[in-house]
């Protein structure tokens, strides 16, 4: 007769995550990465914001992720990738916010679902916040969809508001305007910090909205 004794759950296998996250490495974006950009972004569109959003949105935000518009911002943006083992799996960047103060703007910021939960994203904002502390910005900002509020308020972002942004397709998306301000880095934090920062001259890449 058959056993019916069931198998004792799986238990996630936290030496191997460890081991996951000790093989990512990040570094600028450049431009001969830019179809993985688009790939990543679009895969984290359909994945993230697929299920809160209605099929025409995504589709607009996809079809964005596509354009000649997102690529040259991304080439504007400073922004950094996460790649492991050669693989990009996730981007953040950031901007100038445009109001010539002390203010500037996450852009890009995604993870390829793949790679979720790992820490990914969490790195990434936080090398992307020192860039932009290092120019001088103490005020960032993100526009954002629903389903990235919460990640941005666990790492310390404020929601100010909610709106509708209108994609250059004409398609009404809902998002969440988020802030935080933040200290210029010290000495110490700057000796603690192994991304290589380049000045915003440098061609750097990203994804938020």
């Amino acid at each position: 007769m058959p056993s019916t004794k069931q198998a004792a759950p799986e238990k996630p296998l936290r030496g191997s995550l460890m081991s996951v996250r000790s093989l990512v490495e990040l570094r600028s974006v450049s431009l001969d990465q830019l179809s993985d950009v688009r790939h990543v972004s679009a895969l984290a569109y359909r994945a993230y914001a697929g299920p809160l959003l209605a099929e025409d949105q995504v589709d607009a935000l996809v079809e964005l992720v596509r354009s000649p518009e997102y690529s040259e911002q991304i080439l504007a943006a400073n922004s950094v990738g996460a790649w492991i083992d050669g693989h990009l799996c996730g981007i953040a960047g950031w901007s100038p916010a445009g109001n010539a103060g002390a203010g500037a703007k996450l852009i890009g910021v995604c993870v390829d679902p793949l790679f979720g939960r790992l820490g990914i994203g969490r790195r990434l904002v936080a090398a992307t916040e020192m860039r932009a502390r290092r120019a001088g910005f103490t005020q960032l900002t993100a526009r954002v969809p629903a389903n990235a509020a919460p990640f941005f308020e666990r790492v310390g972002y404020l929601g100010s508001s909610q709106g509708v942004w209108i994609t250059p397709a004409g398609v009404s998306v809902p998002v969440f305007h988020m802030r935080k301000g933040v200290s210029k880095p010290t000495r110490q934090a700057d000796q603690h910090h192994t991304l290589p920062v380049p000045s915003i001259d440098e061609a750097d890449t990203t994804r938020v909205h």
